[in-house]
């Protein structure tokens, strides 16, 4: 199944793809605490890394869900087992903190999820969103966000480097292009997101490339997978808004697909 694949909402069930997540992660936090082993997730602040997680973990999924705040501090949810390691985004002492000792200096750790989402960050704090809308364009803003992520892989793979130095076994990191249904339409803007990401010769392909020279290509597996975190416009300026585009079976779906992707990771990473 190709993952980048949209597959129609006749075609889908999300009650179904809900029972499959839950026995997913299920499956995932057993592998982990069988293994002693940990997932670290990073990404910018306002990716919609807790949110993902959320969804992974069936939390996000109850009619009492609300969307959290931002955290400068390190996650280690029950809810996400205690096995997945949410960093935060924002430049802190706290973050630094947190890659130095959860990253660099983890022994369990088993592998690394970069959330990313094409540039399509969202600015929490007023001042600096309407600075940003006032200077520049969307399409210049994504831009500079995705300079951005791959400015942030490169910090947090040198934290990364360290660790798998110290253990010498075989990892992997899985780059989750999140808020996909703002982008996967039309085809051509959907291979656009991919070859900013997955090109080597782009600045993020360049900072994986970097990783994997460190690490060795035999012992990195690199994996790029879309996901739909939360069905949530993505406004700039007054008159820009991005409508995601899938239905609730089709984000649902992208959960499931993305959830049995880290079944796999984890699995082979078990022994």
């Amino acid at each position: 199944m190709d993952p980048w694949q949209v597959v129609p909402t006749t075609a889908l069930t999300a009650y179904r793809y809900r029972h499959e997540i839950q026995h997913a992660w299920a499956d995932i936090l057993r592998t982990l605490r069988l293994a002693g082993a940990e997932v670290v997730v990073t990404g910018l602040p306002g990716a919609g890394k807790s949110v993902l997680f959320d969804h992974l973990s069936g939390s996000g999924f109850k009619e009492s869900y609300r969307l959290p705040g931002p955290s400068p501090h390190l996650e280690r949810k029950k809810a996400h087992g205690d096995r997945f390691l949410v960093i935060p985004g924002q430049d802190s002492a706290e973050r630094l903190e947190a890659l130095d000792r959860q990253v660099a200096g983890n022994k369990t750790l088993t592998g690394l999820v970069y959330v990313a989402c094409n540039g399509y960050v969202t600015t929490r704090r007023a001042e600096a969103k309407e600075v940003l809308e006032t200077e520049l364009s969307l399409e210049r803003y994504a831009a500079l966000q995705r300079e951005r992520e791959a400015d942030d892989l490169r910090q947090v793979g040198q934290f990364f480097r360290r660790s798998i130095r110290e253990k010498r076994r075989r990892t992997w990191i899985l780059v989750v292009l999140n808020k996909y249904d703002l982008y996967c339409l039309p085809e051509d803007v959907q291979a656009a997101a991919r070859s900013n990401y997955e090109d080597p010769n782009t600045r993020f392909g360049q900072a994986l490339s970097e990783i994997t020279g460190f690490i060795g290509a035999d012992n990195l597996s690199v994996i790029f997978w879309p996901a739909s975190g939360w069905p949530e416009d993505f406004k700039y300026r007054e008159h820009t808004t991005l409508v995601p585009s899938f239905s609730l079976e089709q984000r649902t779906y992208s959960i499931a697909m993305l959830s049995q992707q880290l079944r796999r990771l984890t699995h082979g990473n078990s022994s």
